[in-house]
C-alpha cells in the first residue's frame, strides 16, 4: 500500500465534514448540545429545546430574579476576605485568588437525556464563573 492510500486530516472528506458542521452551527433553528450520557452530541430544534428548558424551570424550585445579585454578593465576599486578610487568617495570595473578578451569574442549561423517551432535559447550573466558584475548593480544604 502506498502512502497516498492513507487518509490525512486534509482530505476532502474532512474538509466537507468541517464545512457542514460550520453551516449547522450558523443555523439558529438548530441547537447543538452534549447528551446527558454516552459522550454524544445532540442536534435539536431550538424552539423545542427552549420549550423543554422553560418546562424544566417551571417544574423545579427555581425562581426568576428581578436583578442580578452578583454585585451585592461580591461586596459581601470582598469585605469578608479583607477582614480575613487583616486578621492574618489568609495570605495576600489567597486573598487575591479568592477575590471575585468579573464574575457572572451562574448559567442554567439542559442536557437531553437521550436514553429516556421524550428526551427530557437534565438541569445543569454552571457556577464556573460565579463569584463563589474559587471559594468552594478553598472552604472544602478547611472543612475536611
Amino acid at each position: 500500500m502506498d502512502q497516498t492510500d492513507w487518509k490525512t486530516p486534509d482530505d476532502k472528506n474532512t474538509q466537507l465534514i468541517k464545512k457542514t458542521i460550520a453551516q449547522i452551527k450558523k443555523n439558529k433553528e438548530i441547537m447543538i448540545c452534549k447528551a446527558d450520557k454516552g459522550n454524544m452530541t445532540v442536534m435539536m430544534d431550538t424552539k423545542e429545546y427552549i420549550t423543554k428548558v422553560n418546562n424544566t424551570i417551571n417544574s423545579f424550585p427555581y425562581k426568576k430574579l428581578d436583578r442580578n445579585p452578583n454585585s451585592n454578593y461580591e461586596k459581601v465576599l470582598k469585605t469578608s476576605l479583607n477582614q480575613l486578610m487583616n486578621f492574618n487568617k489568609i495570605s495576600k495570595n489567597t486573598h487575591q485568588y479568592l477575590n471575585p473578578y468579573q464574575s457572572i451569574c451562574p448559567r442554567f442549561y439542559g442536557s437531553p437525556k437521550i436514553h429516556k423517551s421524550g428526551y427530557p432535559l437534565r438541569p445543569i447550573v454552571d457556577y464556573s464563573k460565579s463569584p463563589s466558584y474559587a471559594n468552594a475548593p478553598f472552604l472544602n480544604q478547611l472543612l475536611v
